[in-house]
C-alpha cells in the first residue's frame, strides 16, 4: 500500500468513526426528546388552561361581554320562559332607540321572539364563543349563534306556505329540527347600552344539511318568509297564540 493509499484509508476510517459517533449522539438526543415530550405536553396543557382562565377573567370584566352572555342565557328558549325578566333585561341594557332589523325600539325584538316561540314547536339558541372588538371607537361583541328550530305544520303554514301543495315534502319536514346559524353583532354606546343589534342568518346550509336534497332545499327557500337577517316576515295578527 502506497503512502497515498494509507492516508486515504486513514481518512475513511476516521469518517466511519465520526459517522458512528454522530449516529450514537443522534440516537441519544432522540431518546432524550422522547422522554421530554410527555412533560412538555403537560406543561402546554397547563399553560393553555391558565390562558383560558385569563381570557375568561378579562371577558367577565367587560360589561359588554356580560350583557351579551346574559342575553343568550335569558333568551336561550325564546320567549317561553321568564318573560318579565327578559323584558326588564332588555329595557335595562338596550337603548330605547335601538336599531334592530331596520326598526327602532325593543318592541321589534320582543315581537320577533314572540313569533319564534309561536311558530316553531320548540326553540333553542346557543352561543359557544364571543369576541369583543372596537369599531369606530365603539365596543362591539361578535357572537356566532346557533338556532335549533323544531318544525311543525304551523311553521310550514306561516313561513313556507308555498310547499303546502307538496305533501311529501310537508311530511318530510314535520318534526325535524332545522339548525340555523346566525351571526350577531351587538354595538354599544359609551354608556354600555346596546344601540345596534345586527343579525345575519345562513339558512341555505341548514336546510341542505337537513333535507339532503338540492331540489327540496331550493323548493323550501324559494318563497320562504324568513329574511336573510333571520326576521320572520309574517303578519302577527294571523299567528296562532300558543
Amino acid at each position: 500500500m502506497t503512502e497515498v493509499d494509507a492516508a486515504k484509508e486513514k481518512r475513511l476510517a476516521r469518517c466511519r468513526v465520526n459517522q458512528k459517533r454522530y449516529r450514537v449522539n443522534k440516537k441519544k438526543s432522540f431518546a432524550l426528546l422522547e422522554k421530554d415530550v410527555p412533560e412538555l405536553a403537560k406543561q402546554v396543557a397547563r399553560l393553555e388552561g391558565q390562558l383560558d382562565v385569563l381570557r375568561a377573567a378579562v371577558r367577565l370584566s367587560q360589561p359588554e361581554f356580560h350583557v351579551a352572555s346574559e342575553y343568550f342565557r335569558l333568551f336561550r328558549y325564546s320567549q317561553s320562559r321568564n318573560a318579565q325578566q327578559q323584558f326588564e333585561f332588555l329595557t335595562a341594557t338596550m337603548d330605547p332607540e335601538i336599531n334592530f332589523m331596520g326598526q327602532i325600539g325593543i318592541d321589534k325584538l320582543l315581537a320577533q321572539w314572540g313569533l319564534y316561540h309561536c311558530l316553531f314547536h320548540s326553540f333553542e339558541m346557543t352561543c359557544q364563543s364571543m369576541q369583543t372588538m372596537t369599531m369606530d371607537h365603539k365596543r362591539v361583541v361578535r357572537a356566532p349563534a346557533t338556532m335549533d328550530l323544531r318544525i311543525s305544520r304551523t311553521t310550514i303554514e306561516a313561513l313556507y306556505p308555498h310547499v303546502l301543495c307538496n305533501e311529501r315534502l310537508v311530511q318530510k319536514l314535520i318534526g325535524q329540527v332545522l339548525r340555523m346559524n346566525v351571526l350577531i353583532h351587538l354595538h354599544y354606546d359609551e354608556d354600555g347600552r346596546v344601540v345596534i343589534f345586527d343579525t345575519a342568518a345562513d339558512m341555505t346550509v341548514g336546510w341542505a344539511n337537513l333535507l339532503e336534497s338540492l331540489d327540496d332545499t331550493l323548493a323550501i327557500l324559494d318563497g320562504a318568509r324568513i329574511k336573510y337577517n333571520a326576521e320572520l316576515d309574517v303578519d302577527e295578527a294571523l299567528v296562532p297564540v300558543n
